[in-house]
């Protein structure tokens, strides 16, 4: 399996999550872009960039990473941007940029 199919393998995971909570999400496939998932719901928007790393991974600093390219995007109220890492044989860790 390829980098590109567990992340996209990730991002499917957190549309599955997000849906089952009623949420209509979408991938933002080949854009490469700072959002990987965006999805419209109970509580507004939500724009996501997922991560994976391995167990044991530095997930911190992918979570760096993706902050930064998000504070670079200008802030719009009530729409959330959130970082999903997910640490393979661990889960998802989950934090919303402010």
């Amino acid at each position: 399996m390829t980098n590109y199919t567990r992340g996209v393998e990730k991002e499917r995971q957190c549309m599955e999550q997000l849906e089952t909570v009623g949420y209509n999400a979408m991938r933002t496939a080949g854009s490469h872009g700072t959002y990987d998932v965006i999805a419209e719901g109970p509580t507004g928007i939500r724009l996501i960039q997922i991560k994976r790393v391995k167990k044991g991974g530095n997930w911190k600093n992918e979570y760096e990473i993706a902050k930064e390219q998000m504070e670079d995007k200008a802030r719009i109220p009530c729409i959330s941007r959130e970082i999903w890492v997910w640490e393979d044989n661990t889960g998802w860790i989950k934090q919303e940029v402010i």
